[in-house]
């Protein structure tokens, strides 16, 4: 009886009803279409920072985060992938390494960040194949071939096929120094980094630094961003007898998590104002309802109506 009635009376004012319903119906939708948006968004922009550069996971040395160094490496760094590729989630790992030096094209020289990386597996890993804007990707195998981030190659005049000279310290103590001829000038994203960044064969800067066999850094790219802390914690478990620091992309890129955070934190203070607007529209639409029946809901305590039952009234025709 109670619904029959709560229908009737939402037709009584056929021009409140639907505009309060379309209010509820945009609302809404705007809250659904605002929080898949930002969802996307949010998800895409991780992505790209971590998939496309960092890695989900990092494997490092203890206290290389904190404090990086040339000796803090990683030691049979091969065994440690072979059980990192195992692992369920891991979709890719690559190893790096990590120096600066002082790189010199002609009279033209500028403090550098050596990278070493494996050709194979960091486009396995980062698809760093497609980062490459002019010349090609580094070979398969060790060939004395650099890679120059977009801005250093400005910085140098550098051309496709020149040769760089690059000068650093061995981790022996001794004088590193080698020469490498420019195959490609790579976009990475990171204006930055790509001011400073000359990419090696790992093996070239393996033995550019003499740290044969040993690395700085395995980055890990998982299949599902959302399963990042559960993949971190079962590699934690296989490698727990390398004694090695693991972590997943929110403790080794914490000023980019907690931007990502504020933002966040942006975007529900964004949506709850547009609930709240929703809200009191429907509110003051009830309320007037009511007030306006006042008499109507007093005939009804008259003739026996409970004030729960009217209570429910109220809350069916706002439904």
């Amino acid at each position: 009886m109670m619904l029959k009635i709560a229908f009737r009376n939402t037709l009584r004012q056929k021009r409140r009803t639907i505009l309060t319903s379309l209010a509820m119906i945009v609302g809404f939708t705007l809250l659904s279409f605002s929080i898949g948006l930002s969802d996307g968004s949010y998800s895409f922009v991780i992505n790209m920072f971590t998939r496309n550069r960092l890695g989900h996971i990092q494997i490092h040395h203890h206290g290389y985060l904190d404090k990086p160094s040339l000796y803090a490496t990683i030691n049979n760094y091969q065994s440690v992938g072979q059980i990192i590729k195992n692992v369920k989630g891991v979709e890719a790992w690559a190893p790096r390494i990590y120096s600066v030096g002082l790189g010199s094209i002609g009279e033209k020289s500028t403090a550098i960040e050596v990278v070493g990386i494996d050709a194979v597996r960091e486009v396995m890993a980062t698809q760093f194949d497609k980062k490459v804007i002019s010349g090609r990707s580094l070979s398969s195998i060790p060939a004395k071939e650099a890679i120059l981030g977009r801005g250093l190659a400005e910085i140098l005049k550098a051309d496709i096929d020149q040769e760089i000279m690059i000068v650093s310290q061995g981790a022996d103590g001794s004088i590193a120094n080698d020469i490498y001829t420019v195959v490609g000038v790579v976009d990475s994203g990171d204006p930055l980094r790509d001011r400073m960044a000359c990419y090696l064969h790992i093996k070239d800067a393996q033995e550019l630094f003499v740290l044969e066999g040993r690395i700085h850094e395995i980055a890990v790219i998982v299949s599902d961003l959302s399963r990042v802390s559960k993949v971190t914690e079962r590699i934690k478990v296989k490698l727990s007898d390398f004694s090695l620091a693991i972590a997943p992309w929110q403790e080794f890129a914490k000023s980019f998590y907690q931007a990502m955070q504020v933002d966040q934190q942006g975007m529900w203070i964004a949506l709850f104002i547009i609930i709240l607007v929703v809200a009191v529209g429907v509110l003051n639409a009830v309320l007037m309802s009511v007030l306006e029946r006042t008499r109507e809901y007093g005939m009804l305590k008259a003739v026996g109506t409970k004030p729960r039952q009217i209570f429910w009234l109220v809350l069916y025709e706002v439904n």
